[in-house]
């Protein structure tokens, strides 16, 4: 509980104490943690809830740290999902991806730059830089958190993605095929980074609301190619990945269409 110990000799500590030791040094405010030794004691502890919650409440996490406690709570849920009997497997899976992007996108949003690219790395090596995650980013307009994650999914340089996803429907389908985005997901980051296009030209600035809802009403307007069906699998997508009014006005047409069959 000493004040003073430096991130050298804590690491030390998360790598060779046993949990009880930790518990003392995760109490002291002082004891500086870096993002490395929050790491390694949550691949050591990663089933201890009380190791968890003792780095939860720590000030100042880095964003791959929030991120890690994130994955492993909505691990567990569907884990407990699945055992008691309450889901079945997918609808439990389904559940706990959602969770988790939605909390990953918020981290995301509260931390700076550098911290956000180093969110971004860790996601891609540890495989959960999904299209799912990156279309429900371009459908909160959370535009950064898709121009780094993009450099990764088609593996080109940050500057290459930002003039591609800018330029229009060409250069998002281009870099999208080699992130290997199907046909629904590159049409609705076509029409998010037109409608980001559109809010920039207004005089006011817009709420989140008024951009999700203005992105599904352009790709119901502007996606006249396509049946109902796949009218109503892209809904879909805008409704698992929209909030608020836009989540209500997908359900009100997937209703209609529902009822118009």
């Amino acid at each position: 509980a000493r004040a003073g110990l430096t991130a050298g000799l804590t690491v030390v500590l998360i790598e060779h104490c046993n949990e009880e030791v930790l518990v003392h040094l995760l109490h002291n405010d002082a004891a500086d943690i870096d993002e490395a030794g929050y790491r390694a004691l949550l691949m050591r502890f990663c089933d201890s809830a009380v190791i968890c919650e003792l780095i939860g409440e720590r000030p100042n996490l880095p964003a791959v740290v929030s991120e890690m406690l994130v994955s492993l709570a909505t691990d567990r849920m569907r884990d407990a999902a699945i055992d008691r009997g309450w889901m079945e497997e997918a609808a439990a899976e389904e559940m706990a991806m959602d969770l988790r992007e939605k909390f990953t996108l918020e981290i995301a949003e509260k931390h700076n730059v550098e911290d956000g690219l180093r969110l971004v790395h860790a996601l891609h090596h540890s495989k959960r830089l999904t299209t799912s995650l990156i279309v429900r980013a371009a459908c909160s307009s959370n535009m950064k958190f898709v121009e780094s994650a993009m450099t990764k999914a088609a593996n080109l340089p940050i500057d290459r993605v930002r003039e591609l996803l800018y330029s229009g429907p060409m250069g998002i389908g281009a870099i999208a095929m080699r992130a290997d985005f199907d046909p629904a997901a590159t049409l609705i980051l076509t029409h998010a980074f037109e409608v980001c296009k559109e809010m920039k030209g207004l005089a006011e600035n817009q709420s989140d609301t008024w951009f999700s809802k203005r992105l599904i009403e352009r790709v119901l307007n502007q996606s006249t190619e396509l049946d109902a069906a796949e009218q109503k699998q892209l809904l879909n997508l805008m409704k698992r990945f929209c909030e608020g009014d836009g989540k209500a006005l997908a359900e009100e047409v997937i209703e209609a269409l529902d009822k118009a069959a």
